[in-house]
């Protein structure tokens, strides 16, 4: 990352849009450095494939991280999205954060 610190989201922009077979999300105007791309393709039986393509360039620790928090990232809306698939077909969906405030010091709340 250009300031080489950690990020929790990006600003960005739609750098390609193409309904609906493409989208290209980047960090606009002059960072070359992440992109998102969605790929669709149709398929027999009203069904299709979707292809994510991530790209991204950095150094160091503070990178690696961003990266490893990407791909878990990745992981859990995608999952997400299969659930949705799964069980609320045709619905709209409203992505929240369920969150509760705990007793006791911070580390209590991660332990076993």
């Amino acid at each position: 990352m250009p300031d080489g610190g950690i990020r929790e989201h990006v600003n960005g922009r739609v750098a390609a849009w193409e309904p609906p077979h493409r989208i290209v999300l980047d960090g606009g105007e002059g960072v070359d450095w992440l992109a998102f791309v969605w790929l669709v393709e149709a398929r027999d039986g009203g069904s299709c494939v979707v292809r994510r393509v991530n790209t991204g360039f950095g150094t160091g620790a503070e990178w690696d991280a961003q990266y490893d928090g990407m791909v878990k990232g990745w992981g859990l809306f995608l999952r997400n999205l299969q659930l949705h698939l799964e069980h609320f077909r045709g619905q709209a969906g409203i992505p929240i954060l369920p969150m509760a405030p705990l007793a006791g010091a911070a580390g209590e709340g991660w332990q076993g």
